[in-house]
């Protein structure tokens, strides 16, 4: 993975990489030493350096049709729209009923969004929203009149909503940590945050975020990085590519799939290339929401040595849509690696329907040692690094291990 993110960004794409364990550190250095700082951005969560969004961002769109904005002519939500998805996905990942998420409370929370963003537009604000505007109106205007505290009742298409039919003090009481004064309220209350992106190879590490004492935090955090790619795929022209190692766990739930869905089936049109990674092929076989959403809308399929996984190699072949072919060439990775040849590895891709292969995959010495992912290993590369230079670093390190 590290030589293809390398290649890719050597083609002149724009990467982004959301990752655990820190796998493309030293990467990353290197490429932020060639480019002068430019790029190789290494995002790294932690108390003092949260990650800060604007979950409204791009709700207006700019007026194509490519990017119409949250609502539509009649002023309805457009709930086919990524940024629409992102804030529903993250409303019911923060909260959820006691009788669990139903067609009847789901509508009412899209009815919030909505009238929200109505309001807001008529009143003619030109700033960006923030979250906390909108739990603010959920508390002030809609709870009150959900609750029957306010004689007016809120109705959806002349169906009055009731305490019974949504929890509204429960569902405020759940955003709270999110709101300005709440636990969590630096995530999504940045009027006008930092462009995460203006680098062409941007990694973000989100190991620390799942120590974090909240069952949803990190799953929203995830999405929220995803969300803000996502605003920058719309406007980037060039080709880009996002990539998911196993932080995509967090987010394979029910209530990510429709946005999930969304962006894998929109990333072509905006000339993206989104992926998923994993080591465990069990992970993807359990998760339904990774088969149904990701699967059967990503036509490449890249295998390493699956000579562990011949047991469940017929659920593995059955999910990618493996024919006998495909099958054969994918069970033989690894098993015809000859030293004579170098130190390379095998790997299987299947392009599509009517093309697979198996190629060899060489890093040269330096490469390989800064694209170490074990913690210890690495660890002299990326000290020496930040003395030397990292490239010089490489040099060094190889050039006394041939000595010895």
């Amino acid at each position: 993975m590290n030589m293809y993110m390398r290649n890719c960004y050597d083609r002149g794409e724009h990467v982004c990489i959301i990752d655990v364990g820190d796998s493309y550190e030293g990467l990353c250095s290197i490429i932020r030493e060639e480019s002068g700082g430019r790029d190789g951005v290494y995002y790294s969560w932690d108390a003092a350096h949260p990650f800060a969004f604007n979950p409204f961002a791009g709700f207006r769109g700019d007026g194509t049709a490519d990017n119409p904005g949250w609502l539509s002519g009649t002023g309805a939500i457009r709930q086919d729209e990524n940024g629409v998805n992102f804030m529903l996905s993250f409303l019911m990942t923060a909260y959820t009923p006691r009788e669990g998420w139903t067609e009847q409370n789901s509508t009412v929370v899209v009815s919030l969004l909505e009238n929200f963003i109505r309001m807001y537009v008529e009143q003619g604000w030109t700033h960006n929203p923030i979250f906390d505007d909108f739990y603010t109106w959920v508390n002030d205007v809609a709870a009150p009149l959900i609750s029957g505290r306010d004689g007016k009742g809120y109705f959806i298409h002349s169906v009055r909503v009731t305490p019974e039919i949504f929890d509204v003090e429960g569902f405020i009481l759940a955003l709270e940590a999110y709101s300005l004064g709440g636990r969590f309220g630096f995530l999504l209350n940045e009027r006008n945050p930092e462009d995460l992106f203006s680098s062409r190879f941007t990694v973000f590490e989100v190991d620390a975020l799942s120590n974090v004492r909240n069952d949803s935090f990190y799953s929203i955090c995830i999405l929220c990085i995803m969300n803000a790619f996502d605003v920058k795929m719309r406007r980037e022209k060039a080709f880009k590519v996002l990539a998911i190692e196993e932080a995509w766990k967090a987010i394979a739930n029910r209530t990510m799939a429709p946005y999930l869905a969304g962006l894998w089936k929109t990333s072509r049109k905006f000339r993206v290339s989104a992926m998923v990674v994993t080591q465990q092929m069990s992970d993807i076989l359990s998760s339904e929401v990774i088969r149904d959403t990701i699967l059967q809308n990503s036509a490449v399929r890249i295998l390493l040595d699956q000579r562990n996984n011949r047991g469940i190699f017929p659920q593995i072949r059955e999910m990618l849509a493996l024919d006998e072919t495909d099958s054969s060439l994918a069970l033989s990775v690894g098993g015809g690696v000859d030293p004579r040849y170098g130190s390379y590895k095998e790997v299987f891709v299947k392009l599509g329907d009517s093309f697979s292969s198996v190629y060899a995959v060489e890093a040269s010495p330096e490469e390989a040692l800064a694209y170490e992912s074990d913690k210890v290993r690495k660890r002299p590369f990326l000290d020496l690094g930040a003395e030397v230079g990292y490239r010089e670093a490489a040099r060094r390190l190889i050039s006394n291990r041939n000595k010895h």
